[in-house]
């Protein structure tokens, strides 16, 4: 971990005062990412997440793709979709971790539960072409 943290400081050598603060930082910050992650679909059917503009799906006759950036936890579209009665199909790129990604797993369903038409698909070569299908077939 010092090698990588000296590298993301341009080389410079850290002391080991400032690799204990950054270690406790970046486990401060995996931390907060586990627990959002997994309770954000409880917040939002408890009523603390307000959404706005979803209305405007609405009147979209058909299918629409939306996108969302990773600025914040981009997983509150699911619930969006989920508390709008929006069908979806969520395309990710798995993490690397196997405990990340059956934890991703296993948060997205629980929060699209209620929904029948949602999937999620893993991202790959082919994704584009089954999510045109699903389109074409409505």
């Amino acid at each position: 971990m010092r090698q990588n943290i000296e590298r993301i400081n341009n080389e410079r050598k850290v002391t080991q005062r400032e690799l204990h603060d950054m270690m406790i930082a970046y486990g401060e910050h995996v931390g907060r990412f586990y627990f959002e992650y997994s309770v954000s679909h409880r917040f939002d059917r408890q009523g603390f997440i307000k959404y706005t503009g979803f209305e405007n799906l609405t009147r979209i006759p058909g299918a629409a793709i939306m996108m969302t950036a990773h600025t914040g936890n981009w997983e509150l579209i699911v619930n969006a979709c989920v508390k709008h009665d929006i069908a979806f199909t969520d395309i990710y790129v798995p993490p690397d971790d196997g405990f990340e990604h059956r934890m991703v797993r296993e948060t997205r369903n629980k929060a699209a539960k209620p929904l029948k038409d949602m999937k999620f698909l893993q991202a790959s070569s082919s994704t584009m072409r089954e999510v045109l299908r699903d389109i074409e077939a409505g």
